[in-house]
């Protein structure tokens, strides 16, 4: 059936409606511009490859083992790792390209040690940062969490700050474009970190069965095993557990667990 050029549309009068002929001769409005990303984000891309660079060139990148054999001569820090978590960071450390931690401690000079090509850090107090900084390859990055004074432990003097939760938990990752193998949460609001590191893994686009957190301390403090609400083991040491998602884990729930548990729980 073919439309007749004169016909004349119902809502209008004869002598008002313009023929059909008319609309099909307008041209289409084009499609709004893409718009370029701004020049701040180009200046982080640009900084961003360069801090990449070793790990896009992996030729002739050099790691060293740290298995039995090292803990014979290893200088044991006095942080809570005892062997059997040194020996299960390290078996992930040496696989994984990229580590991101929650803490400083032990772990970091495994890290160290190992020669993870890609590595950031951080912790709430600026002379540890300092001191990690200082016998860490010039390739790893550091950043200060400022939760406000701290006492024993990198814990707050004031719990529960306003700027905590963002300049803990959020910050140190909001500058990271890609995900990281491996998150090792030790430090504070550890469940809140790990909510967080596997919210960060997943919005760069890791798939989620390859998401990785540890968490010290998690065998001796019970109220951390909420999180196996949304996660599950996949291994334990004697300090340390291994953690990816649960099947069916919504992006929703871990947002509202990390809201519940960064107000509530900083240890």
């Amino acid at each position: 059936m073919s439309l007749k050029t004169s016909m004349p549309c119902p809502a209008c009068p004869p002598s008002k409606c313009p023929p059909l002929s008319s609309f099909a001769s307008t041209p289409a409005s084009p499609a709004p511009a893409t718009k370029n990303k701004s020049g701040f984000d180009e200046i982080h891309s640009r900084a961003y490859s360069k801090v990449k660079q070793r790990l896009m060139d992996m030729s002739g990148w050099t790691k060293h083992v740290f298995d039995k054999g090292t803990l014979e001569s290893w200088e044991r820090g006095d942080g809570g790792l005892e062997d059997s978590d040194r020996l299960l960071v390290a078996k992930y450390y040496y696989a994984a390209n990229s580590v991101f931690e929650f803490g400083l401690g032990e772990s970091t000079k495994i890290a160290a040690h190992i020669n993870v090509p890609f590595y950031k850090g951080m912790d709430t107090d600026a002379t540890w940062v300092g001191i990690a900084r200082d016998n860490a390859p010039d390739h790893f990055r550091f950043e200060f969490g400022d939760i406000g004074t701290t006492i024993a432990w990198g814990n707050p003097a004031t719990p529960f700050l306003p700027k905590a939760p963002i300049d803990y938990t959020i910050q140190p990752l909001s500058s990271e474009p890609e995900p990281f193998d491996i998150y090792m949460v030790d430090g504070r609001y550890r469940v809140a970190s790990a909510l967080a590191s596997f919210l960060h893994a997943l919005s760069k686009g890791m798939a989620r069965d390859e998401i990785r957190v540890f968490i010290h301390d998690y065998t001796e403090r019970p109220h951390y095993h909420k999180i196996e609400q949304w996660t599950e083991r996949v291994e334990v040491s004697r300090l340390l557990v291994v953690l990816k998602l649960k099947a069916g884990t919504t992006e929703d729930q871990l947002v509202e667990a990390w809201e519940s548990f960064v107000t509530t729980d900083y240890s």
